[in-house]
């Protein structure tokens, strides 16, 4: 596996098998690929209007989100490098549109970075210091879809010297996938409960 400092500057696809049926609880596998090389590997776990834990695995090590689901409002949501004893990067959402949300992302370095979708309705989102450039755009991806490119991600060429990098792309990922998927809400009666 390569480094995402190694794949900046390229065009990956995150794959995964989550299909068009939201179950209340489920575990999930993705792969992450350049080309036909997979470069990382993901695996996710939920319960609808609890949790959303994401794991992700490449040469840069584990890095793990966890996002409360129980306060649909606010949803915090936090990174860290599996066995560091502290946070990489935190979510505070700051508004929902229709499909989407904008937020900020706080750094351990003490980064200020703003997570926007790049429309409404959207599953892509980018990430960028308020004064600064994008540093990278993913989206949120799906076994089957319609329309968008579900699942792309770009990392600008700058970013290969961000030592943060791995935890903000888990964190920005995990929080594309459970937008789209909407366990913060209740499934609708007319869906059944899985």
């Amino acid at each position: 596996m390569q480094s995402l400092a190694q794949l900046t500057g390229k065009h990956l696809q995150w794959q995964t098998d989550v299909g068009p049926l939201v179950q209340r609880k489920a575990t999930h596998g993705y792969t992450l690929h350049d080309g036909s090389e997979t470069v990382a590997t993901g695996h996710v776990t939920w319960k609808r209007l609890k949790n959303f834990d994401f794991a992700m695995e490449s040469a840069d090590g584990t890095h793990q989100v966890h996002i409360d689901l129980r306060d649909p409002g606010k949803r915090p949501a936090v990174a860290w490098r599996s066995g560091e004893p502290a946070s990489t990067a935190a979510f505070q959402l700051w508004s929902e549109g229709s499909f989407t949300l904008c937020g900020w992302i706080t750094t351990a370095s003490g980064r200020r970075l703003v997570m926007q979708p790049t429309s409404d309705p959207g599953i892509e989102y980018v990430v960028f210091p308020a004064d600064g450039a994008v540093l990278f755009s993913v989206a949120a991806a799906f076994r089957i879809a319609i329309g968008g490119n579900p699942g792309h991600m770009f990392i600008a060429p700058e970013e290969s010297a961000d030592v943060e990098l791995p935890a903000l792309v888990a964190l920005t990922f995990a929080l594309a996938c459970e937008q789209s998927l909407r366990l913060h809400w209740d499934a609708p009666a007319a869906l059944p409960r899985l």
